[in-house]
């Protein structure tokens, strides 16, 4: 019998799951009211959605910040399409992503990556 790596899925049981969107979100709200200096609004909210699509993952992670009278920000963390190839033992990713961080402080990068 062979011995595999924990967590290993033979390319025949891999599936590409349903069509569906997600999404979830993170949202906080600060004031204070200090009667020397006024007061202090600020707003955050975080989604992290996407899209799943003829075997297709469509993945982002964007938040939105708002203090007092400024106009507020939205930034996007990563956006990028993914899918597994079972013939390669696996996943592409196209888009704005992270490298990994098992050993140095992960990176924000565009481009395409292919990782198994």
């Amino acid at each position: 019998m062979e011995e595999l790596e924990s967590g290993y899925v033979p390319p025949e049981n891999w599936e590409r799951g349903i069509n569906a969107f997600y999404t979830s979100y993170y949202v906080s709200q600060y004031y204070s009211d200090y009667k020397a200096s006024g007061n202090n609004k600020s707003t955050y909210v975080r989604f992290n959605s996407g899209l799943n699509l003829l075997g297709w993952q469509l993945h982002s992670d964007a938040s939105f910040s708002k203090t007092n009278n400024n106009p507020g920000v939205w930034k996007s963390n990563t956006l990028y399409l993914e899918r597994g190839f079972a013939q390669l033992l696996g996943t592409l990713r196209v888009g704005d992503m992270y490298t990994s961080s098992d050993i140095f402080d992960s990176v924000r990068f565009s481009g395409v990556r292919l990782f198994s």
